[in-house]
């Protein structure tokens, strides 16, 4: 037979799975890869027409840089147009 555990013996309080600064870091993870995607979107908007015809690059003319590292690779500007 079995003995039930009496309930003051068993700590009731709620478990965290997180660490309590876990949610904050991911919300500042998550802020920092908009941030970066609407860059990159920048970059990617300027047409090749535009480029050419003022003799300027799309990071001069957006002021955003072409490689973010809070982007993965296959996210960076000019992927796969090389």
């Amino acid at each position: 037979m079995t003995r039930l555990a009496e309930a003051s013996a068993i700590d009731l309080a709620p478990i965290s799975s997180a660490a309590p600064g876990f949610m904050g870091r991911l919300r500042r993870h998550f802020a920092r890869i908009d941030a970066a995607m609407t860059a990159q979107s920048r970059l990617s908007a300027i047409q090749p027409d535009t480029m050419r015809d003022t003799g300027r690059s799309a990071e001069d003319l957006t002021g955003a840089p072409s490689h973010d590292p809070a982007l993965p690779f296959f996210l960076q500007a000019g992927f796969g147009r090389r």
